[in-house]
């Protein structure tokens, strides 16, 4: 009799301690919370931060395994851990795996998430087209973007993705594009380039051109535009707006009147060209 009841003591004790070490595990429980590192991105390196935040009644004997779904493998223990992917933009299965054996029990639990990896691949290239007039280009931006901010080095901007530019004087001119995009996880991604264009190479005056006489009045216009020049030459005449689109062009010799009068208020350029060359060019106001 004594050994049967030593015998079903020591099998409550045992069944009690397998059932504590099942309690406890319960408790342990492997997890992780992740997010872009936003300078990493931004610098071009799809680098994403992992915050182990599993949790266990005890701390103790824990290892770590976890597997980043890109082949490659940590066994880091640290709350935080930092892993770069350069296969990207990608979606990946991250897996972390926590272990603890103590005193012959074995608890372990794991956890995998869908980890999106996102980088800054925007580029601020463009191109630059000249127009017939040596004042005027046009410049578009290669790639597409959220916003385009565009500087001419002349105190004026554009944030269109195409804009044709007239300058109001020669030489150089530093001509920045500042493209920006922002990403899903709400990183804003920026880039920039300058390049410097010489304006009217060669040519010593600035604005307004001369090289015939001529006459554009009155000025400011009210609706009607009359242009005399002695030229017997047949002369094209253009009126663009500061953005160097045209409003208004045409053809005479010796004079003529333009009707203005469905134009906005505002500044403008006159150009008369003469066998594709720019011979006169006037700031005008209406």
């Amino acid at each position: 009799m004594e050994f049967i009841k030593q015998f079903c003591f020591s099998f409550f004790i045992l069944l009690s301690t397998s059932l504590s070490a099942q309690q406890n595990c319960n408790s342990f429980k492997a997890d992780f919370t992740f997010a872009p590192d936003t300078a990493a991105v931004q610098n071009g390196m799809g680098t994403v931060k992992f915050t182990n935040t599993s949790t266990y009644f005890d701390s103790s004997n824990v290892s770590y395994r976890w597997q980043y779904g890109v082949g490659s493998f940590s066994n880091d223990s640290n709350k935080t851990h930092s892993q770069t992917y350069f296969f990207i933009p990608a979606t990946f299965n991250v897996c972390l795996k926590t272990t603890r054996i103590k005193n012959g029990d074995t608890c372990q639990d794991s956890t995998c998430k869908s980890v999106s990896v996102e980088n800054c691949f925007i580029r601020a290239d463009y191109t630059i087209t000249k127009d017939t007039s040596c004042f005027i280009y046009t410049f578009t931006s290669a790639k597409p973007a959220n916003t385009y901010d565009w500087s001419f080095g002349d105190g004026t901007n554009s944030n269109l993705k195409s804009v044709k530019h007239v300058f109001a004087s020669t030489g150089e001119h530093n001509v920045c594009l500042l493209v920006t995009d922002t990403l899903k996880s709400g990183i804003v991604c920026r880039d920039v380039s300058c390049r410097i264009v010489t304006i009217c190479k060669g040519l010593s005056t600035t604005l307004p051109i001369n090289l015939i006489q001529a006459t554009a009045y009155p000025n400011p216009i009210k609706s009607i535009l009359n242009i005399e020049t002695p030229s017997t030459n047949l002369l094209k005449f253009t009126i663009t707006d500061l953005l160097g689109r045209a409003v208004k062009s045409g053809f005479f010799s010796e004079k003529i009147a333009v009707d203005l009068s469905a134009l906005n208020n505002g500044f403008y350029y006159l150009e008369l060209i003469d066998d594709q060359k720019v011979v006169f060019r006037q700031k005008i106001s209406k």
